[in-house]
């Protein structure tokens, strides 16, 4: 006789995708709620519900977040994009206005010419941009204003679009933990659900299927052409 197994939580499936979940809680509720003699299951129903309703809030939370994070990538990867091609325009012109790629005005801007450029990362584009900002604001007696202006605004622009993505990724990070923890709890009242029917119908096991589609909550792994978790 395996004890054990009673004890442990069959509902708490990582890998069960999204919608199969989700699915299979609707259905569990709709069952106990048409299986409820004299309402002797109201309290359970009523837990389920509430923690149903928080699961697939933190979850539609989690989906929202995400998409703007992909937009924020975009944005940043256009910001970065933009910042570049302006670093590479306005090279000339400041060669140009100092007399050479060896002078020191130049250098200052420039220290490794172009070549830092190449797969430059996000950090150190923003050590660059302010580099760029700096200079331009030294020498706008003999660069003139509208380059600091705009290298002004390239960094702003990517600053602010950067800092947008990092917000996005943190708090797409703390929603999916929230769901974790969500849909952990909801399984765990499952189990009390479960455990809850099993003392309504000692020796009666075929009861279970009045309850709960035990196929939804097959593993991915026991199922054939099974779609990848969703979360």
């Amino acid at each position: 006789m395996e004890l054990l197994r009673y004890f442990e939580n069959p509902f708490y499936i990582p890998r069960l995708k999204f919608n199969t979940f989700t699915t299979a809680v609707e259905i569990h509720i709709a069952r106990l709620s048409a299986n409820n003699p004299g309402g002797i299951y109201d309290e359970i129903i009523a837990e389920t519900k509430l923690l149903f309703a928080a699961f697939k809030e933190t979850r539609s939370l989690r989906d929202i977040e995400f998409a703007e994070q992909q937009g924020s990538t975009v944005t940043t990867a256009n910001a970065r994009a933009a910042c570049l091609k302006l670093v590479r325009n306005r090279e000339g012109y400041i060669r140009y206005k100092f007399g050479g790629s060896n002078t020191p005005g130049y250098i200052e801007f420039f220290p490794e010419g172009l070549k830092e450029l190449s797969s430059i990362r996000l950090m150190k584009l923003d050590f660059l941009m302010q580099r760029m900002v700096t200079k331009a604001t030294n020498f706008q007696a003999e660069l003139g204003p509208q380059l600091l202006a705009d290298f002004t605004a390239a960094r702003q622009a990517f600053a602010e679009a950067r800092d947008a993505q990092t917000t996005n990724i943190v708090q797409t990070k703390t929603l999916r933990t929230r769901t974790h923890n969500a849909r952990k709890a909801l399984a765990d009242q499952l189990m009390r659900n479960l455990h809850t029917i099993g003392l309504h119908n000692i020796g009666n096991p075929e009861a279970a299927a009045d309850y709960f589609d035990q196929h939804l909550f097959t593993p991915p792994r026991g199922r054939k052409k099974e779609a990848p978790s969703e979360g």
